[in-house]
């Protein structure tokens, strides 16, 4: 009855412990976009997208967004630090200026993080590829140092095989956009750290009655 006894102490307390550190859930529409944009003369040349942003989790949590790399300071978000409540989504709007041809590469992060502050929180990042053509460009050939393989005004992504249709435009056009991305690992990883913890614990109590 003792040893019993002992089990569900020991059960119950590493239950407690996992509570606190309860890993949210973390997911995005977007986690890959490769665009595509010619810049015209006398005029603002901004490219506008968005990302769709998802709480998947039973209670609200704290969004909040941030670029890196070469687009980081060219950037806006349209709404930033927001909160998101249980089981809905936002598609949140950004833009980037553009004032050269070139190939750009940057990131947009997405922090997840609980309002009560208890929990740990997730990161997820929307990586974003912009190949950037002068008035009256061409798109860029495969031996132009550029991974995707064009053919036929076609990209083929060589993750999916998927082609999608190429369109040059003004306004910048999509040409690849991969499927939305979900993260949760530092829950499941604890959960099984805490049940290979208390195995072990059973398995002494067992040897040493």
């Amino acid at each position: 009855m003792n040893r019993i006894k002992t089990i569900a102490l020991l059960l119950v307390f590493i239950m407690s412990l996992a509570m606190p550190v309860y890993a949210l859930t973390a997911s995005i529409g977007n986690a890959r976009m490769i665009l595509n944009y010619t810049l015209e003369k006398n005029k603002e040349n901004i490219l506008e997208k968005s990302i769709l942003v998802k709480n998947v989790n039973d209670m609200p949590v704290l969004i909040q967004l941030k670029s890196e790399g070469d687009i980081k300071d060219i950037t806006t978000i349209s709404e930033n630090n927001f909160t998101l409540a249980a089981k809905q989504d936002k598609d949140v709007k950004f833009s980037i200026k553009l004032t050269q041809p070139g190939e750009i590469t940057g990131k947009i992060n997405v922090f997840f993080s609980d309002t009560e502050g208890t929990q740990a929180g997730a990161v997820l990042s929307s990586s974003i590829i912009i190949f950037v053509l002068g008035e009256g460009s061409v798109t860029p050939s495969p031996n132009q140092t550029i991974n995707p393989i064009i053919k036929n005004n076609t990209i083929d992504n060589p993750e999916n095989k998927t082609p999608v249709t190429v369109s040059v435009g003004g306004t910048g056009n999509v040409i690849i956009e991969k499927p939305e991305s979900e993260v949760n690992t530092l829950f499941i990883a604890f959960i099984v750290l805490m049940a290979i913890i208390l195995f072990a614990i059973i398995i002494i109590i067992i040897k040493r009655s």
